[in-house]
């Protein structure tokens, strides 16, 4: 809190240099957002954006980071609509900078999931994994979507490469399973539940879920 305090007052120095005031703002709001006050982010992370909007020259990934900051406040707000709206402009920013906009992708596909438009979810989610394959959240939430939006071969493949970054994961051969049920290709998914059930061999789910594709 004290840090907090100093950096509100805009007091804060780093080795001898002022800091920005903007830098300041974004500071004290991911302080504020790591101790749950989201309405107190949300002002600090506004107040930085019109600092920059009235003249800072600032790097645009800054800005466009920033426009995360902000729309994650507005999801964890409940503030649904304006934060899949900064999450589109953070995603036109990473885009027209050439900067990966995967992260944009996956927090407006989660919003969209909050709120039940599953298949604008999978849409962004599918985006969020194709713009980085190196990422297992990513991967994850584009195939877990397959099981509330519009499944397609890219969901598929989202799973596939879950299993190859944790290959040691009952629960997501569990995940792919009930996708691939889905899909209709309930041959591929006893299958996927087997292996799982290699993993773990006591899983009732699994064994239960293997049974009920079988019959």
């Amino acid at each position: 809190r004290l840090v907090l305090r100093r950096l509100k007052s805009r007091s804060l120095k780093y080795q001898g240099l002022q800091l920005d005031e903007y830098v300041v703002e974004v500071a004290a709001g991911n302080l504020e957002a790591a101790q749950g006050d989201h309405a107190a982010a949300l002002k600090s992370f506004d107040s930085a954006k019109q600092i920059i909007t009235r003249g800072s020259d600032v790097d645009g990934t800054f800005l466009a980071n920033l426009e995360l900051h902000i729309g994650s406040s507005q999801h964890a707000l409940g503030r649904y609509r304006e934060a899949l709206e900064t999450f589109g402009e953070a995603i036109a920013l990473h885009e027209e900078l050439g900067l990966d906009p995967a992260e944009a992708f996956y927090q407006r596909g989660l919003t969209y999931m909050t709120i039940g438009r599953a298949n604008e979810a999978t849409l962004d989610l599918l985006n969020a994994f194709n713009a980085n394959q190196t990422s297992d959240a990513y991967a994850y939430a584009a195939c877990v979507s397959g099981l509330e939006g519009t499944m397609s071969r890219k969901t598929l493949r989202a799973c596939e490469t879950l299993l190859e970054m944790q290959p040691g994961d009952a629960q997501d051969y569990g995940l792919y399973g009930r996708v691939l049920v889905g899909a209709g290709d309930n041959s591929r998914a006893v299958m996927a539940f087997e292996r799982g059930l290699l993993l773990n061999p006591t899983s009732r789910t699994l064994l239960k879920e293997a049974e009920s594709v079988r019959a």
